[in-house]
């Protein structure tokens, strides 16, 4: 039967890893007096010399909800003009008006138009003609 993994408190390795750190006793020694696993300790060691310098930094600074809400709310901004811009003009596009279209397409920015390129180009229809089939498009 499996013995259950062992969780050490936050202390303990802090305690363990300063030992190990002074370099006064062995890793087997250490191993003997805390009941430790030797890489287990290596490893404890290993994340106390990468953070220390850390102890000692600036804390972070809190996150300005601000500064990530404008750009969602530039971006919101920008498809509300475009959705206006579509209403204003989609009765002269309904009629057929190709003009309007071209304007639409200037009013889009570069990648914008990009991704309209790809989404309204014509793809190639499979059909059923009597009892072949065939492709068009």
């Amino acid at each position: 039967m499996a013995s259950k993994r062992r969780r050490h408190a936050l202390e303990f390795k802090g305690k363990v890893a300063l030992e190990a750190a002074k370099g006064e006793k062995t890793l087997s020694q250490l191993t003997n007096e805390y009941g430790a696993a030797s890489v287990q300790i290596s490893q404890w060691k290993c994340q106390l010399l990468e953070g220390i310098p850390t102890v000692f930094g600036r804390k972070q600074e809190a996150v300005d909800a601000e500064a990530l809400t404008a750009p969602l709310y530039q971006e919101i901004g920008r498809l509300k003009m475009e959705l206006d811009w579509l209403k204003q003009h989609r009765s002269k596009s309904a009629s057929g008006n190709v003009s309007c279209w071209k304007g639409y397409q200037r009013f889009l920015d570069a990648n914008r138009r990009r991704w309209m390129r790809k989404r309204l180009r014509p793809r190639c229809i499979r059909k059923s003609v009597g009892s072949r089939w065939s492709w068009t498009g």
